[in-house]
């Protein structure tokens, strides 16, 4: 094409030159190639670019991994596990309130003292229900979508947090409070951690280090507000309050909730061929061990009160540096990323044995011998940290054995195994105390085992022998830690320097 006839083609120019049929005519005229015109919105470029709705069967058209796209997405997730997870770690708030002097569910503050132990079923109930479910929610993320399982676990959760403002009796919190709200995260979970995985390879740990640790964060600041929630507008307006906390800011972030390539079909709803792997299976039974005693800091930390250090003083700042809420919250956020960067550098299983040896030696060597505050203050930090890890690289440890393929149904087989710690660890450990009524002044056992190294006396005051409960806790965290040891030594066929 020669420049005369350019220059004639455009002083014909008119008006109708806006026409977009004429703009394009124009264009062939031109010989403008068609990568350098501007393309238009459309709404699949629009429901790419802001509504995160990617053509799986389209490798080429996704966005690339590591790269913006998914850090966003590692920020989605963050803030799915603050409020998913920050509510669920804050139970002792809730459970603190439900045995205290104004206990709506006791008739005395002597009754409510020895139903510590009860309380905590609920809380145990929803511990466990977060994983008991997992097999049927990871396949169930799989097939129907991240999304919908996302806000099908949301809608759940808020169901059960407006259902248990209603209750009249601790036993009606067991089917909301701790049954729906656990179904609920059931649900939520898989997707939260498998679309991270799939969108990042280079720094995967620290990928889902930074996701998980928003439900670190989260404990460390939902449960001064939940005091203050129970504190200004009663505990049933705090349940329905977080209810729309959870629920409201699940939603908004679960759109961004996306997997980047779809699971491979296979036969079944349960995908029972997992388990015959020998590597896996081994690797399920060292965390079913490791969850007997892993939560039993976590669920009875709050018995060594902050009125040591601040007498009456139960506020939201008690709250804050109660080690249950706040300190062993924060110091486990901190643990999930600092754990995930040490996992892309010596590897997942590596890591993941290291930390857990450490909070087992926290365990045997702190807390046995915790004797003061600070000395439980310290044990706070250093097993915050080191179990931080356990939460982080447990995804992280799969996917490098087992790829990302189908990464929320392998994880909800693996997360089976973890339930029955959750639930019956802590009554087992106990937290109630023997209580000495006015009108018997007798002793009653509840039958855990801190209730049989404690007692409750007139006045008020109690002595507690903590010793037998961290055996226990010991115990099966030494029991899990040699299982993932044994995992990583095969897995590396048994080299000592190599990275696994």
């Amino acid at each position: 094409m020669d420049v005369d006839n350019v220059e004639s083609n455009l002083s014909r120019r008119d008006d109708s030159s806006t026409d977009p049929e004429a703009k394009a005519s124009q264009e062939a005229v031109l010989d403008i190639p068609t990568s350098s015109r501007r393309p238009e919105m459309t709404w699949t470029r629009f429901s790419r670019k802001w509504l995160f709705t990617f053509d799986l069967d389209d490798p080429e058209s996704l966005p690339p991994i590591d790269g913006a796209i998914a850090w966003v997405i590692v920020a989605a997730s963050f803030f799915e596990h603050f409020f998913m997870f920050g509510l669920s770690y804050s139970f002792s708030v809730y459970q603190r309130f439900y045995v205290s002097e104004t206990s709506p569910f006791f008739s005395s503050a002597a009754e409510a003292a020895a139903s510590n132990s009860l309380v905590s079923w609920v809380g145990s109930v929803q511990a466990c229900c977060l994983f008991l479910f997992s097999p049927l929610t990871g396949r169930f993320a799989d097939v129907y979508g991240y999304r919908t399982a996302l806000y099908v676990g949301l809608v759940i959760q808020a169901l059960g947090l407006l259902t248990g403002s209603f209750a009249t009796s601790i036993y009606h919190l067991l089917p909301t409070q701790g049954f729906l709200y656990g179904v609920g995260m059931c649900i939520s979970y898989p997707p939260c951690v498998g679309a991270v995985t799939q969108w990042h390879k280079k720094l995967r740990g620290v990928a889902v280090g930074l996701a998980v640790s928003g439900a670190g964060i989260g404990g460390f600041a939902i449960g001064p507000l939940v005091q203050v929630l129970i504190d200004s507008v009663g505990w049933r307006n705090s349940l329905r309050v977080m209810a729309a906390i959870v629920g409201g800011g699940g939603a908004l972030c679960g759109f961004m909730i996306v997997p980047r390539q779809r699971a491979t079909p296979r036969k079944g709803f349960f995908d029972w061929r997992i388990l015959n792997d020998s590597l896996f299976f081994r690797f399920f039974v060292a965390g079913a061990l490791m969850n007997f005693g892993y939560n039993v800091p976590w669920a009875f930390a709050s018995t060594v009160s902050p009125g040591q250090l601040f007498g009456r003083l139960e506020t939201a700042l008690t709250s804050l540096i109660d080690p249950r809420i706040g300190v062993l919250n924060g110091a486990s956020a901190l643990g999930r990323i600092m754990m995930g960067l040490a996992s892309d550098a010596v590897g997942p299983l590596n890591a993941l044995m290291a930390t857990m040896a450490g909070a087992t030696v926290c365990v045997f060597l702190i807390w046995t011998f915790a004797k003061s505050y600070g000395v439980f203050m310290l044990f706070s930090v250093l097993y915050g940290f080191c179990a931080g890890g356990f939460i982080s690289l447990t995804p992280t440890a799969i996917t490098s054995m087992y790829g990302v393929d189908g990464i929320a149904t392998r994880m909800g087989m693996y997360y089976a195994g973890l339930p029955w710690g959750l639930l019956v660890s802590p009554p087992i450990a106990g937290v109630s105390s023997r209580a000495d009524t006015e009108a018997k002044r007798k002793r009653t056992r509840q039958g855990a085992i801190l209730d049989r190294n404690t007692q409750v006396f007139p006045d008020g005051t109690k002595s507690q022998n903590f010793v037998p409960s961290i055996l226990f806790c010991a115990v099966f965290l030494a029991a899990g830690t040699l299982g993932i040891t044994w995992v990583r030594f095969e897995r590396a066929r048994w080299k000592v320097l190599q990275k696994a």
